[in-house]
């Protein structure tokens, strides 16, 4: 019997301890998200978390994460790649009320 042939079990746990494990992902040693060298995961990330930009969502309760996504808009083809979300997703919304986390 191998492990897909056993049933999975569901992880769960509070809120409080989801904020936890959201506020640590990014340990203020690590550049990136693996480390300190960039790899696919920060850009999947940083596509996720850059949708918060249009609803005014600056992650500021999540300092590391901030900072990261900070680190990811300054890469060099950030603003050219990403020109027509914020043409078209970011711009329109700007100063629009919004839930935050």
């Amino acid at each position: 019997m191998n492990v897909f042939d056993q049933p999975s079990k569901p992880v769960s746990f509070g809120v409080t301890e989801a904020h936890r494990r959201v506020k640590n992902l990014l340990g203020s040693r690590n550049k990136f998200l693996c480390g300190d060298t960039l790899t696919i995961a920060d850009y999947m990330g940083a596509v996720i978390l850059a949708g918060g930009e249009c609803i005014g969502e600056q992650y500021r309760a999540y300092p590391n994460i901030a900072r990261w996504l900070g680190q990811m808009k300054s890469l060099r083809n950030w603003q050219s790649v990403n020109a027509m979300f914020y043409q078209f997703m970011v711009d329109p919304n700007k100063g629009k009320s919004f839930v935050g986390l």
